[in-house]
């Protein structure tokens, strides 16, 4: 009686891991830029490509934002609307498919860093505070004046 074995030495293919570490690094009134570290397991073949993905936190669907290149980790994603909060998630993508994502635990609200204003209604107000300031400092200087000629 003889046994035959046979060893398969062929990888298991798979989808990939979840990227690493996605972090915002830059947020502006209609974009945000965010940065991830590739997935701990690539699924035995290279990454094709990031799948970036937004969803305004009072929608429950997520929406396409991008597809980068597997040699770029981060991107900027435009056309946020300003005041609105956003969740961002990459997902590694191969030939076998789209991996799981990864998700950032706090949403990102669209807008401008703090003490700059978007639009010229804010900078209006702004320059008329520092008008009438400066016409209450010319009124006490006037007013001091005629004081000391008495």
């Amino acid at each position: 009686m003889t046994f035959d074995f046979f060893v398969c030495l062929s990888p298991i293919l798979d989808k990939p891991s979840a990227p690493q570490n996605l972090s915002v690094t830059e947020v502006t009134k209609d974009s945000a830029s965010l940065k991830w570290q590739e997935p701990e397991f690539n699924g035995g073949i290279d990454i094709q490509n990031y799948i970036v993905e937004k969803r305004d936190v009072t929608k429950t669907n997520w929406l396409p934002a991008a597809t980068v290149r597997a040699d770029e980790l981060g991107c900027t994603v435009t056309k946020l609307f300003e005041g609105t909060e956003y969740l961002f998630r990459v997902s590694a993508e191969n030939k076998i498919g789209t991996g799981p994502a990864a998700e950032l635990s706090e949403p990102v609200t669209a807008s401008l860093p703090y003490g700059l204003y978007s639009n010229a209604s804010s900078f209006l107000i702004i320059h008329f505070k520092f008008i009438i300031l400066l016409l209450l400092l010319l009124l006490l200087l006037l007013l001091l004046l005629l004081y000391a000629q008495w």
